[in-house]
């Protein structure tokens, strides 16, 4: 049986990159499509021995433009992918990569990261405007375009025979947005290096000395700068409490979030760090601070994994990731006074004083585990899927569309 996985773009190393990769492990002879592929990224490594093809906004010429943007040449990019050789194509989407057109023998099983996030009004469409010039320079074209982009999104959501959505708050949106109903299911999760104890050592030293003063207690927040990830709330309830908090990672808000930050000696930038120094960090921290709207939240279980507790919001994935007193806290609403209360709650709490329990970091490594996404997966998408497997092996079985297979074990192509 021939497989194919399908993503909307290869371009930086992200969550969405993460599942691809954890796909590949369970399909380890399937060909990935996407709409743009950068050689560069770090996740090549990974997608060894997978053929990749890529759309025309691949060329050198249109890549730059396009590369982090759903745009109204993206549907014309995946539906010109031809997948008529395949039997099974699996979808990880958080833009156009749903609305492949697949033949009828083939069963497409799309995994909603979110639905698209600028188009739908997720976030602040002001931030788009702000940051790509050229929507600013013909922001009455767009408007059209736009348009006509919802609507190809729209009807491009009922193209797969199965949806999967992987929190309660994506399968929740995805129903309000496109009519459709999901199952959920969260992606793996796993630390792919060890925690590089002596290198996080070394950084905090080094803070320590340009700060003038130990920093010993601290918190921390991993994610990208973009304004729905809300750093800002952290940064302002942090100078308030008088406590140090790290952020790890870049993104357009970085300039403004310094600004924000001022001259406080407890808000401390260190962009990228490698993951080995950066899971050294978590597990250090007294607690992991995320204040956004996650569609997931990767980082917030790795953290549970490193026995770090959680302090999130308690809207998107961070709801049903963290468990009061277990293996975090939650807020209720997105203010830096209700993030300032919840840390001051949190260090009040028998948590606080022990980190979570080897039990319970036990239960969220299995609940989180490659081999429950996989029994998850042939439970919700009707397929087979042995674990040590290649795809060649994995049998379609009969569900309530009428897709039917047989066993191809020992069967070529």
């Amino acid at each position: 049986m021939k497989v194919a996985l399908v993503t909307d773009s290869i371009t930086q190393f992200g969550g969405a990159h993460r599942f691809l990769v954890s796909l590949c492990k369970l399909f380890p002879k399937s060909d990935i499509f996407t709409a743009i592929y950068d050689k560069r990224v770090d996740i090549n490594k990974e997608l060894s021995g997978h053929k990749i093809f890529s759309s025309f906004l691949g060329h050198p010429f249109l890549r730059p433009i396009f590369k982090n943007h759903y745009t109204i040449l993206s549907p014309l990019a995946f539906e010109s992918f031809d997948f008529s050789k395949y039997n099974l194509v699996i979808s990880i989407t958080a833009g156009a990569a749903k609305g492949i057109i697949t033949p009828v023998s083939c069963k497409h099983v799309n995994i909603i990261l979110t639905p698209v996030r600028y188009y739908w009004k997720l976030d602040n469409p002001d931030f788009y405007t702000k940051n790509i010039g050229i929507r600013k320079l013909f922001k009455p074209i767009f408007a059209f375009t736009d348009a006509y982009v919802r609507q190809w999104d729209f009807a491009a959501a009922k193209r797969p025979d199965v949806n999967i959505s992987i929190s309660s708050y994506i399968s929740t949106i995805s129903e309000k947005i496109y009519g459709i109903k999901s199952d959920i299911l969260a992606p793996p999760v796993e630390l792919n290096v060890k925690p590089d104890t002596t290198s996080a050592n070394k950084l905090i030293a080094e803070l320590s000395i340009n700060n003038q003063q130990p920093i010993n207690d601290f918190y921390i927040i991993v994610t990208r700068l973009y304004p729905y990830k809300r750093a800002d709330l952290a940064i302002l309830a942090f100078k308030r409490l008088r406590k140090h908090l790290l952020i790890v990672g870049s993104g357009p808000e970085e300039k403004s979030l310094k600004k924000l930050a001022g001259n406080s000696k407890f808000i401390h930038f260190l962009q990228f760090l490698p993951d080995g120094v950066m899971y050294a960090l978590v597990k250090a921290a007294k607690g992991f601070i995320h204040c956004g709207i996650e569609d997931f939240g990767i980082a917030m279980v790795e953290s549970i994994f490193l026995s770090t507790p959680v302090i999130a919001y308690d809207l998107g994935g961070a709801s049903d990731i963290v468990k009061k007193g277990v293996s975090g806290m939650l807020f209720k609403s997105a203010s830096a006074l209700c993030v300032k209360r919840t840390v001051e709650e949190f260090e009040g709490s028998a948590l606080f004083k022990s980190g979570v329990s080897a039990k319970v970091v036990a239960e969220y490594k299995d609940r989180y585990s490659l081999k429950t996404f996989k029994e998850g997966l042939e439970k919700q998408a009707g397929i087979k899927v042995p674990m040590t497997a290649a795809a060649d092996k994995i049998a379609l079985v009969r569900d309530d569309q009428g897709f039917v297979g047989r066993s191809l074990r020992g069967e070529g192509d």
